[in-house]
């Protein structure tokens, strides 16, 4: 008897294979060994019939990564942190420095604590630079840009008794000049602010209001 492929009750090969000898009573190895060449015929051409990249369904799946097990992206990733700051962020204002007078000229808080003469107003100044982020950056005009600057008693920086938030001049020099402040030991420090976008704060800035020889 010879079942075809395609015919009713015969087996599907993906070669069209015929089956022959479907016997009623083996008779011999060599009937045996057809058999199981037949079969095993059967299992590889089932086997490379099957798609290479195929799911339950017989469509194909996603590129998956190994390691995490989620589908890869397909263009690059993002270098962009967190950390990074915002467009527009405005750098740390820079050379705070202080001078009791027209005349006087200032005295930069990295040398070494500034001394202001008794009864004199202070002049508190620092440069103001936005972030190289900002899209009109470095021109030298920020209309918007402002500073705010705080002065405290040493030990007492989280209670600042002067607080003060004023236009910066030129858009790039922060000036204040303080009232006359009792004789003492103080700090102070400043920070900018562009379009609610705030700058570190310098660090304290030590001083000395005293007499002078």
């Amino acid at each position: 008897m010879l079942l075809r492929t395609g015919e009713p009750g015969a087996l599907s090969l993906p070669w069209g294979f015929m089956i022959m000898g479907i016997v009623r009573k083996p008779a011999g190895r060599r009937v045996r060994r057809t058999l199981a060449v037949c079969a095993v015929a059967v299992v590889v051409g089932t086997l490379s019939a099957a798609p290479a990249n195929a799911t339950s369904s017989g469509k194909k799946g996603p590129s998956v990564s190994a390691s995490t097990g989620a589908s890869m992206p397909a263009g690059g990733t993002s270098t962009r942190t967190e950390t990074e700051p915002q467009p527009g962020t405005p750098g740390t204002p820079e050379y705070p420095r202080i001078s009791d007078g027209p005349y006087a000229g200032f005295q930069f808080c990295s040398v070494g604590a500034p001394v202001v003469r008794s009864g004199a107003s202070a002049t508190f100044a620092a440069d103001v630079t936005p972030s190289a982020g900002d899209p009109s950056y470095p021109f030298p005009v920020y209309p918007d840009m402002n500073g705010e600057f705080e002065i405290a008693l040493p030990g007492a920086e989280h209670e600042p008794f002067v607080r003060v938030t004023k236009r910066v001049e030129n858009g790039r020099l922060f000036v204040h000049q303080n009232a006359v402040l009792p004789e003492g030991e103080y700090r102070w420090r400043v920070r900018a602010e562009h379009h609610g976008l705030h700058s570190p704060w310098t660090a304290w800035c030590d001083f000395v209001v005293r007499p002078t020889s």
